[in-house]
C-alpha cells in the first residue's frame, strides 16, 4: 500500500516542477510574437519576449536529427540559423561563386544566431521549413532545458558552439497561459499532500 502513497507524492511533485515551467514559459512570453531578424537575435537576445519571429535568417544543412526511442523514425531535428546578412553567408556565397570549389563543404561558423527544434520525421519536413522566409515559435532555453539526450547531440554535434547562449527556438510552439500552469501546479501540490497525509496515516496505523 504504501507504494502507491509514495507514487502520489511523486506524481505531485513532478506534476508541481511542471506546472512551475509553464508558469515560467507564459511569463517570459508575449501573446504576439517579437518580429526579430537573425543579426539582432545573435548579437542581442531574444530579450523580455521568447515568443519568436525570426525573419532574415537562413536555414544550414548541417542539422542533427534524434530518433525515437524504439524505433527508428525521427523524432526531432536540431536545424542551425545563421543570419543572412552575416559574415559567414557572405563567405558561402564568395565561396561558391568561386567554381575551383564546387563541391567542397565550407567549415561550420563559429556561432549561429538560433537552433530550430522542429518535430520533423524525415529530410523533407525539414527542407520545408528551411524555404520558409520567416519562422515562428518560443525560446525553451529561456524557461526549460534540454533532455540530456538532445544536450550530448549538441554538443557533439556542435563542440564549438556556446549552447548555454544561443537561443534553442522550438519551432511553431505558442506560449503557455498563465491558467493552465497554476491549475497545474496546485494539482501537483494537492496530490503530494495527498499522497504524504496517507502515507502518514498508513504509518501510525502499523503502530
Amino acid at each position: 500500500m504504501a507504494r502507491y502513497f509514495v507514487a502520489m507524492m511523486i506524481g505531485g511533485v513532478a506534476a508541481t516542477v511542471y506546472g512551475a515551467n509553464l508558469l515560467r514559459l507564459a511569463a517570459s512570453c508575449k501573446d504576439d510574437p517579437q518580429v526579430i531578424t537573425g543579426a539582432q537575435l545573435q548579437a542581442n537576445g531574444w530579450g523580455d519576449n521568447a515568443h519568436v519571429e525570426i525573419t532574415n535568417a537562413g536555414t544550414m544543412k548541417m542539422y542533427l536529427y534524434q530518433k525515437e526511442k524504439y524505433d527508428n523514425q525521427w523524432k526531432y531535428a536540431f536545424v542551425p540559423m545563421v543570419p543572412l546578412d552575416g559574415e559567414y553567408m557572405k563567405y558561402i556565397d564568395t565561396f561558391y561563386a568561386d567554381k575551383k570549389n564546387t563541391g567542397k563543404i565550407p567549415d561550420m561558423p563559429r556561432d549561429f544566431c538560433c537552433i530550430l527544434k522542429i518535430s520533423a520525421r524525415g529530410e523533407a519536413e525539414v527542407d520545408r521549413v528551411g524555404e520558409m522566409p520567416k519562422v515562428r515559435g518560443v525560446v525553451i532555453n529561456a524557461i526549460e532545458s534540454l533532455d540530456k539526450d538532445s544536450k550530448r547531440l549538441l554538443r557533439e554535434g556542435y563542440p564549438h558552439v556556446n549552447l548555454d547562449r544561443v537561443a534553442i527556438v522550438e519551432f511553431e510552439r505558442q506560449p503557455e497561459k498563465s491558467g493552465k500552469g497554476l491549475a497545474i501546479t496546485a494539482g501537483g501540490g494537492a496530490l503530494s499532500l495527498c499522497g504524504l497525509g496517507f502515507f502518514v496515516m498508513w504509518l501510525r496505523g502499523r503502530d
